[in-house]
């Protein structure tokens, strides 16, 4: 099986990935969180030092885009083929209220049209060497209904991608209620394309689910349930579950990256504290873990959020693997 570790705008960029990777091996591909292809054909200086490869060494990283105009979706391959990357990931699935409103992500599933001029338009102007570099779509089920799917499947069949990552909600769903593993199977049947499946992984049975519904399946994308549990490709592997100090090691080694990379304590507490939405389902529900836990969202110096977390590590229960 391989693994994939989602985007999640704010969260997985280089400062994460390279840490990640560090403390817990074993992700095939991460993804940045998706780049804006533009009308302008310049990315913008925060997105150009989250794919800078000096950024990412021993990561196997695949930049993923965002576009309305298949003449900026190519610029996009173009310069990201340029700074060596042969892989490029179309963002068919973001249902964003700001990203629908650009028209892009998973807006671009509203007309299927328009989608397939689209895409048309871009292997067109990719040209007889459309191949040097591989395309590959991560798409919702459909826009307001995974009735919407056959037809996207048509017409996704209908081009050279390399792979297709298939989320089986709807963007109106957006996270919400459980993730159409009957439409994974459904899907599989329908698209012509290697597929990886995405949605509510975090625990071996779920893979177990996936896999009884489509036997051939050998790559899944996973999110939420690795910010939740960083260890959790080892477990699906048969390895030990998250310990304690494996986690407090992880996000010392964040924070430690966080300053060396901003500077700025005000940018370093936002990005820690993003991830305790997280972390903090690691341990034991009660009065004293959730009070511990606000002390930490609640800190505004490095100091103090240091010192807050020590306690939480300290005194609380942890529900995963050793204390």
């Amino acid at each position: 099986m391989k693994y994939s570790f989602a985007p999640m705008e704010g969260i997985t960029g280089h400062v994460f990935r390279r840490v990640h990777a560090a403390c817990f091996p074993g992700i095939d591909r991460y993804y940045t969180p998706f780049l804006t292809a533009n009308q302008n054909h310049c990315f913008r200086a925060r997105e150009k030092k989250d794919l800078a490869p000096e950024n990412n060494k021993g990561i196997r990283l695949v930049p993923q885009t965002a576009a309305n105009r298949a003449e900026d979706f190519v610029w996009a391959v173009r310069y990201l083929e340029d700074l060596g990357y042969d892989e490029i990931n179309l963002n068919l699935g973001c249902p964003s209220p700001t990203v629908l409103r650009q028209h892009r992500g998973a807006a671009m599933l509203l007309n299927p049209e328009a989608l397939d001029r689209f895409f048309d338009d871009t292997f067109r102007l990719l040209g007889p060497d459309a191949g040097a570099v591989r395309i590959s779509v991560k798409t919702r089920s459909g826009f307001s209904s995974s009735d919407e799917f056959p037809r996207l499947s048509e017409i996704l069949n209908r081009y050279p991608f390399s792979e297709v990552i298939i989320h089986p909600r709807t963007a109106e769903e957006r996270y919400e209620g459980k993730a159409d593993r009957e439409l994974y199977r459904r899907a599989a049947e329908m698209i012509h394309h290697p597929l990886t499946y995405n949605g509510d992984i975090e625990e071996k049975k779920d893979v177990d689910e996936i896999l009884s519904k489509v036997p051939g399946t050998n790559s899944v994308m996973i999110g939420r349930g690795l910010l939740k549990n960083p260890t959790l490709v080892r477990e699906l592997a048969g390895g030990a579950a998250l310990e304690k100090n494996e986690l407090k090691d992880y996000h010392d080694r964040l924070l430690d990256a966080y300053y060396e990379d901003f500077r700025q304590e005000r940018t370093v507490l936002f990005h820690m504290k993003e991830l305790w939405h997280y972390f903090g389902m690691n341990f034991e529900a009660g009065e004293e873990s959730s009070r511990l836990l606000r002390e930490i969202l609640k800190a505004d110096r490095i100091a103090d959020y240091r010192a807050a977390v020590n306690r939480l590590f300290r005194e609380a229960g942890f529900s995963r693997g050793r204390q």
